[in-house]
């Protein structure tokens, strides 16, 4: 009994800058997912059927794992923010990478696709809005459809704020979670699984709730949400193998792996603040911080040196493609940051989209 009220604690943990054990897991995402689509995702005559195509096809998961950490952060992000300050936040930390990100990409691609590869202004333009999807024009890369994702989920936290709902969040969460419980059983309509972030809703009410259990501790009502959500996402999850992964690779297996990539998740979570507390090295935020444009040109490095490049053994191609698309995120996050994110903030500011903190001080953020 004394242990469950010692677990049960409301006691608020101390806000420090950076959560290290969340960049390090952020890291590990965008690295599984690099190889799954470095090694599983190749074709099975280009050695798509090897031992290490099997140990790397779930690493499309740390799309879920990123869905989850940005519940966290982003909610953290918007603690004490206004509505404009929290816009000004998004923008000025997803667009600057992007832009960077998505010409290097559209350059490469063309490059190397020739006559094959068409891609003209209207679709640079349609990209640059991160949402091209709904604009009507082609992604330049396959990954940008989970940050249409992810702006949903900004959209929904920007209305709680705007709304002067913010301080009912963890209200807002058991809502969100039960109305996925219901779109999972029953058809609610496509407006309304939009509105919900259908199917990862429950990945970012999961790490809402963490956030919450970071921030003030565990309660019942907590504990039972994430026991009910750690199902959802991983049923959402399951059944969405088929695409990501071949079906004729599906087996009982992959489900039950994908289960526990998601509990093992889960468990890192519920253990942040324990590991706050250990003392780990300055390269864990630099992996933090190279996450977002990794994710964003891996696939620069796959296009160079796996599907153009077959004078060298694959192995070592697979090889020399991590490391140019490390040094690639390297180039782009601090190009980025050093003149990119400037000039945006001199024009946010010229437009008067300033930050206004209302109150807690802000400091952790991100979005992959």
């Amino acid at each position: 009994m004394r242990a469950v009220r010692e677990t049960m604690n409301t006691t608020p943990a101390p806000r420090p800058e950076r959560v290290p054990a969340l960049d390090l897991l952020r890291f590990l995402a965008a690295f599984g997912v690099m190889l799954y689509h470095y090694v599983s995702h190749r074709p099975a005559a280009d050695g798509g059927t090897s031992f290490m195509a099997t140990v790397t096809q779930q690493g499309y998961l740390g799309v879920d794992v990123f869905f989850m950490i940005s519940g966290f952060v982003i909610l953290w992000s918007a603690s004490g923010r206004s509505a404009t300050g929290f816009v000004r936040a998004r923008i000025l930390r997803l667009y600057p990478e992007f832009w960077l990100a998505m010409l290097i990409t559209a350059g490469a691609l063309y490059v190397l696709a020739g006559a094959g590869r068409h891609i003209d202004v209207v679709q640079l333009i349609g990209n640059a809005t991160m949402l091209p999807q709904y604009v009507g024009v082609e992604m330049i890369d396959g990954v940008y459809w989970t940050l249409a994702v992810e702006i949903k989920f900004y959209a929904l936290v920007w209305l709680l704020i705007v709304s002067r709902q913010i301080s009912r969040l963890e209200i807002a969460l058991y809502l969100w979670l039960a109305a996925t419980a219901v779109a999972e059983t029953i058809d609610v309509g496509g407006i309304i699984r939009s509105v919900i972030v259908f199917p990862y809703g429950a990945h970012f009410a999961a790490g809402g709730f963490f956030y919450r259990v970071y921030e003030s501790g565990w309660t019942r009502g907590r504990a039972i949400a994430l026991a009910v959500a750690l199902p959802l996402c991983v049923v959402s999850s399951v059944s969405q193998i088929d695409q990501f992964v071949d079906v004729n690779r599906i087996t009982m297996g992959m489900k039950i792996a994908t289960a526990a990539v998601l509990s093992a998740a889960f468990v890192c979570f519920a253990l942040l603040r324990r590991l706050q507390s250990i003392r780990w090295p300055a390269g864990v935020a630099l992996a933090g911080a190279l996450t977002y444009p990794l994710y964003l040109t891996h696939n620069v490095g796959k296009a160079i040196f796996l599907q153009h490049l077959d004078t060298v053994r694959l192995w070592e191609r697979t090889l020399i493609a991590i490391l140019f698309s490390l040094v690639l995120a390297w180039v782009v996050m601090w190009t980025a940051k050093r003149f990119i994110a400037p000039a945006l903030r001199w024009v946010l500011n010229a437009f008067r989209l300033k930050d206004k903190p209302l109150g807690k001080p802000v400091t952790q953020d991100g979005a992959k």
